[in-house]
């Protein structure tokens, strides 16, 4: 990528992790597409960041990603907004509510598959195609908790998902080899979102307490890891590569130092419906 500005479009950005990388992508000079579902939420944030980022281009669309033909829309208005998509990100994705899986109804658990593997798949190989007729471009997918095959009770159906993404990403980018297109994937660790704040409910009173505890050991917030995350997906030159947030170091350091140093980035209070 020359001087030009790169232009950007993450699914799911209108708020979490996905909002998170917008910012910093518009810090770094970067024109940005964001995707959502909820009407009222998307204009808001597009607001915001227009007001705070006025000199880029700043665009976003009502997009379901789980139908290919609204995916391939989103494509064609941010080529349109910008020229070009030197970077795609798919971020959106939707969680599991802490139950057996047997438990789930048939709407619950598809729809979790539906976004967070079909949805990713049709974003990324729409995209693909576009970026192999501009001859650039990157496109990097989002793990989760059981992309590495780590299994947790009541986590079955997302875990899944997630370790489908890995498989896939890794897949594509092996067939990418011939081509000037980097794939990868994304690893931000545990970051305190809707996605993990709000299965909290459904867990007893004991389960609660020490998961939340192992958040304030584990996890961190949008705004420290997602710079992080950006620096890495700009700077990449690498097909196949994996930017991990959460090294197996930084956990074992965590754990080490959890005598001594206190982390409070997670309270009882904030996990509490109103």
């Amino acid at each position: 990528m020359d001087n030009k500005a790169i232009n950007v479009v993450i699914t799911g950005g209108s708020r979490g992790i996905g909002l998170g990388l917008a910012i910093n992508f518009l810090k770094r000079n970067c024109n940005v597409t964001i995707s959502g579902m909820n009407e009222t939420r998307l204009k808001n944030t597009l607001s915001k960041l227009r007001k705070d980022f006025p000199n880029q281009n700043i665009s976003g669309f009502i997009s379901n990603i789980t139908d290919r033909t609204e995916v391939e829309k989103l494509c064609e208005r941010a080529l349109e907004d910008n020229g070009s998509i030197d970077i795609w990100v798919n971020n959106a994705g939707k969680g599991q509510n802490m139950e057996y899986s047997w438990n789930l109804d048939i709407e619950t658990y598809t729809n979790i598959i539906s976004t967070n593997v079909t949805g990713l798949m049709h974003g990324s190989l729409a995209v693909m195609n576009k970026m192999i007729k501009q001859g650039s471009g990157k496109i990097f997918n989002m793990e989760g908790f059981g992309s590495n095959g780590m299994i947790r009770p009541k986590m079955a159906v997302y875990g899944t998902t997630k370790k489908a993404v890995r498989y896939f990403t890794r897949a594509l980018a092996k067939e990418a080899e011939n081509t000037k297109i980097l794939i990868g994937t994304i690893s931000p660790g545990m970051v305190i979102t809707d996605l993990i704040t709000e299965p909290l409910n459904q867990l007893s009173q004991e389960e609660r307490k020490k998961t939340i505890k192992i958040f304030n050991i584990l996890a961190d917030r949008v705004e420290t890891v997602t710079p992080f995350l950006v620096d890495r997906i700009l700077k990449t030159t690498k097909n196949g590569i994996r930017i991990e947030w959460l090294t197996k170091a930084k956990i074992f350091w965590r754990f080490l130092s959890a005598v001594i140093i206190k982390r409070n980035i997670i309270s009882s209070n904030e996990t509490e419906n109103d």
